[in-house]
């Protein structure tokens, strides 16, 4: 994977030059359609039969998005695919861990909205072993609108509520996240329209209207001034003390609530539905069987090895032993009816809640439950799959569910949570012009431009402002081009009436 400060493309460039070309590459869909178009990395199209193991866990629509012109050079790390009708009734695995828009009950309570509170709903659920109802998560009124959140957003300002002698945001967040609120209108990631429109970014029909919005929110106080700039650490510190009332992002949710809820036992921070303009759209994020993905240097001597290797990761035996550990380490026992449990509680605990300062998960390289993730190194050296499913050790024991964790995918298989899984958005076909408009998007609009709509001071001052960035996105971000190129990708690989 290349450094963070650098793109994918420039450290391949770097290596090319200097003759030092990884074994192997780590990147998303884009930039990995970026390195199989080099002619540097191994062409894997004629031994996919060689790795049966790992292409039963593909979801195959979307697994040709890896495809360049017809051959595979890179091989994606796949997911649990959610609407898999065997996952059906799979308390861990139906459905999708999507991003939840994230409220205090304590406020809502406070400005006049009736909901059951988290506490009471689990114990008639998930501390019983099964899912709540969608209905059960209600708000009334329902904040299911960019227009009801607006209303929200004011009603709190309205109280104008202090902690200690700092006020309390309405909302705050962190500077990427403009994209992924942005979803509550038709914004996002690529994404083609009931009637066959291609569009993407600051080109959506959404946009204007979201950034007037988001703009219009950051003058009013309603936004957390600080979001363009805050670290991590700083917007932690404000959600942990009571100084947020909504927002997407808290880099550690768990220490918040926690914090929360000693200082006051009703201010849970309850992930709720987004807010939409048209259930339709809006998506930023993108089910593509798969996310992260490894490309190989052409040149390595054994490849037969590593097409082995490949294979056995993702086979019962390989996720077994990445799960429970090998035999002799001597982690678990086997019941009369061959099941396997962990040795003692303790072990079970320690790494099936991966608890810190212990002899946990990460400890021993296994599957961390919490996390959703496999430790190991072959799983970060390797396109093998990023969870045990069928194999979960978790599958071993009665049920152990936190609201928490099951709301997000309730909500998900109710309404659209900006997680677009039917093939309709794309990140990019990964070419230079889609290129052009991550890199504009990403780098120069949320980190640099977009303060030329926050500081806007009238409908005038940020019409012409729009206008200016609108201009920018076409010669820096090639949007027309990649626009065309968006177009011809749909007709390819996008859903089939």
């Amino acid at each position: 994977m290349s450094p963070q400060d650098m793109a994918n493309k420039e450290y391949y460039a770097m290596n090319k030059a200097a003759g030092t070309l990884p074994d192997f590459m780590t990147g998303d869909r884009q930039s990995s359609m970026f390195l199989s178009s080099t002619g540097d990395f191994y062409d894997f199209t004629d031994v996919m039969g060689s790795l049966p193991n790992y292409t039963r866990w593909l979801e195959p629509v979307t697994a040709q998005r890896w495809v360049l012109n017809g051959r595979r050079y890179a091989l994606v790390q796949p997911f649990a695919n959610g609407n898999d009708p065997e996952l059906k009734g799979n308390i861990y695995y139906e459905g999708f861990n999507v991003w939840p828009l994230l409220m205090r009950e304590d406020l809502l309570l406070k400005l006049g909205y009736k909901l059951t509170p988290f506490a009471d709903i689990a114990k008639e659920t998930t501390d019983k072993g099964v899912w709540p109802t969608f209905e059960q998560l209600a708000i009334e009124p329902a904040i299911d609108t960019p227009e009801k959140f607006d209303e929200f957003l004011k009603k709190v300002a309205a109280e104008n509520i202090m902690v200690g002698d700092r006020p309390l945001s309405p909302l705050s967040s962190i500077y990427w996240s403009v994209f992924h609120l942005s979803s509550m209108m038709d914004n996002g990631h690529w994404r083609i329209s009931d009637e066959g429109e291609v569009d993407g970014f600051l080109g959506l029909p959404g946009a204007h209207d979201y950034y007037k919005q988001w703009s219009e929110w950051y003058r009013a106080d309603l936004l957390d001034k600080d979001y363009v700039t805050q670290k991590d650490d700083q917007l932690q510190e404000k959600w942990a003390t009571g100084r947020v009332a909504a927002g997407l992002y808290v880099p550690n949710l768990v220490a918040a609530r926690q914090s929360l809820l000693a200082q006051d036992p009703t201010a849970m921070i309850r992930p709720v539905a987004w807010p939409k303009k048209d259930q339709r759209y809006g998506f930023f994020d993108v089910f593509e069987t798969g996310f992260w993905t490894l490309v190989f240097n052409k040149n390595i001597t054994d490849m037969e090895r590593i097409i082995e290797m490949i294979n056995w990761a993702s086979s019962d035996e390989g996720i077994d032993i990445q799960v429970w550990g090998p035999p002799e380490a001597g982690l678990y026992t086997t019941d009369s009816n061959g099941k396997k449990l962990w040795k003692d509680e303790e072990t079970r605990k320690n790494i099936m809640e991966n608890i810190n300062n212990t002899k946990n998960a990460e400890y021993y390289g296994l599957f961390n439950p919490p996390g959703q993730t496999f430790t190991s190194r072959a799983f970060y050296s390797l396109p093998m799959v990023g969870v045990p499913i069928q194999l979960d050790p978790r599958l071993n024991y009665p049920p152990q569910l936190k609201l928490e964790d099951v709301t997000p995918r309730v909500l998900g298989q109710n309404t659209n949570m900006g997680y677009n899984t039917d093939g309709r958005a794309c990140y990019g076909d990964g070419g230079e012009n889609t290129t052009s408009v991550n890199d504009y998007f990403w780098a120069k609009f949320t980190q640099g431009e977009i303060s030329k709509l926050l500081t806007s001071t009238d409908d005038g001052s940020f019409e012409s402002a729009w206008e200016e960035i609108q201009a920018s996105f076409e010669t820096d971000g090639s949007y027309s081009a990649a626009k065309a190129d968006m177009e011809k990708w749909f007709a390819e690989f996008g859903p089939k009436s």
